[in-house]
This record gives C-alpha cells, structure tokens and sequence, in this order.
C-alpha cells in the first residue's frame, strides 16, 4: 500500500513540474527578441572562425597578415583593384570576446566584405573596424550580439555599409568617427544603444535604412553636409534623429513616427535643412535650441496624445524577470512539496 501511495505521490509531482515547463516554454517561446540563438549555417562554402581576423595593409615579414596573406586564405579573393577587389565572403567569425571579429586597417585598395556574420566581440570594441581605410564595402552581412558596436569606421574614406542586418549590439550598429564622404544604406539596425552615430564626420549619406527600436535612432556630433533621407526611423526610447552642434545638413523625406522623445531635435545646429518628413506619434515631433538659420517646412507633424504611454524597449527584459522569478519559486516550491511528502511517507511506513 505505501508503495503505491509512492508511485503516486512521485507520478503527481512529475506531472505536476512537466506542467510548469511546459507553460515556461510556450511564455518563452512568445519572446524571442532577447533570446537571439546564433546558429552556424551547414553550409560547405563557409568558414568558421573563433578568433578574431586582422588585415594590416602595410604589414611586412614573415607571416605578416597584409592583403597577400588575405588573399592566400579560403574566404579570401581578388586583386585589390576597383575591378577585382578583394572579397572576403562566406566566414563566420565568433569573437569570444576578443576585441573585434575583423579588423581592416592601414588599407587603400579596394575591397569587399559579404555575406558574412560577425558576433560577440568583446571589450566595448567591434564586430567590424575598419582604422584609415578606404575603397571598400560592406554589404550583406549580419553583425550581432557585439559587446560595444556592430561596425565601426574609424578615419575612413568612400567606405559603403549596404544592406546589413545590424542588431543587439551593446553601444552603436554603425559608428562613424573622423570619417568623411561614406553611405550608410538599406540597413537593418535594431535594439543598439545608438542605431548609428556619426562623430566629427562630414558629407555622409544615410539613405533608406530602417533604424528602430535603439535607444537614440540617429545622433551626430560636429559633423557637416550630411544628407539624411529615406530613412524609417520608428519606436527608438529616445530622440529619433538628434543633431549637436552640426551645420548644413539635410533631413528629408523620413518616417519618423513613435519615439519617445522628439522626433527630430537640434541644438546648437545652423542652417540645416529639415523638409517632407512625417512625424507621427512623437512626444514633440521637432525641437531646437540655441540654433541660428535652420529651415524647417513642410513636414506632416503630429504629437502623441499626452495620455499615450512611452514605448519602453525595456518590457520585455521585465517580462523576462518576472517568468524567470515566477519559475524560481515554483521550483522551490516543489521541492518543498517533495520534502514534506517524502517525510509524511516515512513518517506512514513507520
């Protein structure tokens, strides 16, 4: 009899627990956008890397790693020339860590970087860096789940950052610094501190990206004659587009709805040109302050209702904390009710 009254005391408990995974998984399963699972394609054209790949142009010497070496590599080819750049394609680099997946510097040829995937790099550093380089593109390529930015070009000239999903990274998905005459296009950048930031940079073109759902969708710092356009620049928890101290620079024809913040703020800016926008559901569509010159016409603005909540990105991460605690205690609960029926058979077999 007590051997039974076991069986199923262990068989209520069992089901009992199967019951509360099963529910933990389906809640889980409804919230994928924390839980990016990296997965590396099957592929036999694409190679593998754990550990970080640097080109330095100048390099000499044994087992330097310049653009010969690249070239003698599988994911490797071309001559550097405008009509057979090199490409480097089909790799998949997991940083673990290291200060960057691929490092390009020192460069002037030109060059091409696609269909690649570049994730976890460490240290607040880059997926992708590219250090006074020039002539080259990137294009195709996911850069994700970076501690610090997702591509990075740092004293660059006539680079192109085309049609790339840049997602998840923990400060900027495309950071321009000291970098002049680059387009930034057709990108994919989401859930980044800064969707893209441009610092002491001129004549860039950002067209036809979709920056949502960052922290600040576009910010720039000192830069000058940059155009702005095409852009769907949505549900960002701050400003979507934010200038400082930036002069004669264009902002038309963008989608601009749903930040928190404004939709387009200025400060100590002249004589940029902000035009044909829609702004919708923003806390103030634009504002300005301590701006000389700045002309504004013709965009289609309309603020949220003040009783209209913020759109907090972070929901979901408390959603995450609540299951997790819920499941916490549920499992410590269990193993109470475990407790207390192995006691309470003893206590009958006795």
């Amino acid at each position: 009899m007590h051997k039974k009254k076991n069986i199923n005391c262990y068989l209520f408990i069992g089901f009992f627990i199967g019951v509360i995974f099963l529910q933990s998984s389906l809640i889980l399963s409804s919230n994928k956008k924390n839980f990016q699972i990296i997965s590396e394609k099957k592929s036999s054209n694409e190679y593998v890397y754990y550990e970080p790949i640097t080109i330095n142009a100048i390099a000499t010497g044994v087992d330097a790693h310049n653009w010969t070496w690249a070239a003698s590599q599988p994911w490797c080819s071309g001559s550097g020339t405008w009509s057979v750049p090199y490409v480097i394609e089909n790799v998949t680099i997991y940083g673990k860590g290291s200060d960057y997946c691929l490092i390009i510097q020192l460069s002037n040829v030109y060059f091409i970087i696609k269909n690649s995937n570049f994730f976890n790099s460490g240290n607040s550093k880059s997926g992708i860096l590219l250090y006074q380089t020039s002539n080259g593109t990137i294009i195709n390529n996911e850069i994700s789940n970076n501690e610090g930015n997702g591509i990075k070009l740092d004293r660059c000239n006539n680079i192109s950052v085309y049609n790339n999903q840049v997602n998840f990274n923990s400060e900027s998905g495309i950071i321009l610094h000291f970098s002049n005459n680059n387009t930034i296009s057709e990108n994919n950048v989401k859930n980044n501190v800064f969707g893209i930031y441009l610092g002491y940079s001129n004549q860039t073109s950002i067209i036809n990206n979709t920056i949502n759902e960052n922290i600040q969708g576009i910010y720039m710092y000192e830069c000058y004659n940059t155009k702005i356009f095409i852009n769907l620049v949505n549900k960002n928890s701050d400003d979507g587009i934010r200038l400082s101290i930036c002069n004669n620079n264009t902002i038309t024809n963008n989608i601009i709805n749903e930040n928190n913040d404004f939709g387009i703020w200025l400060s100590g800016s002249y004589y940029n040109l902000i035009k044909n926008n829609t702004l919708i559901g923003n806390r103030v569509c634009i504002g300005e302050i301590g701006c000389v010159g700045n002309i504004i016409e013709n965009n289609l603005c309309k603020n949220r209702s003040p009783d209209t909540p913020d759109t907090d990105n972070t929901n979901d991460d408390n959603l995450f904390l609540m299951i997790t605690l819920i499941i916490s205690f549920s499992l410590i609960g269990i193993l109470l009710l475990i407790i207390l029926f192995s006691k309470s058979l003893k206590r009958n077999s006795d």
